[in-house]
């Protein structure tokens, strides 16, 4: 009984700690960036494959391609970034498309920003950030990719290099 109680509290605990994460309702293998302003390394960098079943078209009219249920990245920004990137680069003719879901649920969209690759640039509020990182069409889909982070003034995704 003893351990039947701890681990209906363990689980309560995590679906509290993962409240809003992943369309789905579950939560994200990603471990988690911590970002506040000056954050170090400049660049901080990730990969993953861009993969998913969920039309993103879905979640919002400005949004393209297949995406995950379940966030490949979440950033946590502790403190206001004025200016932070998000670039995603893969091998061409790879399609990749970018969805972050913002702490108040809204969603930023992007495709095609350097030739193939999605980025999004902006003011980001502190809270939790999921990042899906999607394929265009299904020739993309499963295709490894390279996420990089900056606060670096005309970052471009060929910076990354080779994911």
């Amino acid at each position: 009984m003893r351990v039947q109680i701890l681990a209906s509290v363990a689980i309560a605990a995590m679906s509290a700690a993962n409240a809003g994460c992943c369309l789905d309702g579950g939560s994200s293998a990603a471990a988690p960036m911590n970002l506040a302003p000056g954050f170090t390394p400049s660049m901080m960098t990730a990969t993953g494959s861009a993969d998913g079943i969920t039309n993103a078209s879905s979640l919002d009219a400005n949004c393209h391609g297949q995406i995950p249920i379940v966030p490949q990245h979440v950033l946590n920004v502790t403190a206001a970034i004025p200016n932070l990137t998000l670039l995603v680069h893969a091998p061409e003719p790879a399609d990749t498309t970018l969805v972050v879901r913002t702490p108040t649920g809204t969603y930023l969209c992007n495709d095609d920003t350097t030739g193939y690759d999605p980025a999004i640039s902006g003011a980001f509020a502190p809270g939790t950030y999921e990042v899906f990182v999607g394929a265009y069409s299904s020739d993309s889909r499963g295709i490894a990719y390279q996420l990089g982070v900056t606060e670096q003034q005309g970052a471009t995704s060929a910076s990354l290099g080779a994911p």
